[in-house]
């Protein structure tokens, strides 16, 4: 079975310089999520990394074998986040084995293939752009108009008509361009509003 790493399809409009390429995520996780800066790791002297204590694969007595990683970390937005505090919306899955249990830390070419990175490594996070994202990255119908402001599920966005509460106060971090498609179990069509 045909593993997806990610929430978002195909359609996708923006540029490169609205990415950021500076940051892993501190766990596993579907792309297509909405991810906030963790404040204390942020340091520009730590973007160029460093080895972790972490195994790449099986260790034995008398060996050892770093990873190397990204020590500007990056999680999954939280209810409450404002856009200030949310990096954007992360474009590849963070994984550690592919859909046949292989480590893919050992296969560069197959991340790229899968649109993946491995734990640890730098993910790519855009910041602003229109996005086709699948409902498991939303909560609530979605309305053209709406906005989307994180929800109560970490790095999920619930769509909420602007005239509530939440529009004026900074929360919204894309608007809603569409109705929901009824393919893939659902999808809408966003534009980030992260920058603005």
């Amino acid at each position: 079975m045909l593993q997806n790493f990610s929430n978002l399809l195909p359609y996708r409009d923006y540029s490169e310089h609205d990415v950021l390429n500076m940051y892993s995520l501190d766990t596993t996780g579907l792309g297509g999520k909405f991810v906030k800066f963790i404040t204390g790791q942020n340091n520009p002297e730590l973007g160029g990394g460093q080895y972790s204590n972490t195994n790449v694969g099986a260790s034995y007595a008398g060996t050892y074998s770093k990873r190397y990683e990204n020590p500007r970390k990056v999680s999954l937005a939280t209810s409450g986040n404002t856009k200030g505090e949310v990096a954007g919306l992360m474009l590849y899955g963070t994984v550690e084995y592919s859909n046949n249990l292989q480590p893919l830390v050992l296969e560069p070419q197959l991340c790229k293939e899968l649109g993946v990175v491995v734990s640890g490594q730098t993910t790519p996070i855009a910041t602003a752009g229109y996005f086709r994202i699948k409902s498991d990255s939303y909560t609530n119908t979605p309305f053209p108009g709406y906005i989307g402001v994180i929800s109560d599920v970490a790095g999920k966005v619930a769509f909420v008509p602007p005239s509530t509460a939440v529009y004026a106060s900074g929360l919204g971090v894309c608007k809603v361009l569409s109705t929901s498609g009824s393919a893939f179990g659902g999808y809408a069509d966003v534009q980030l509003t992260i920058q603005g």
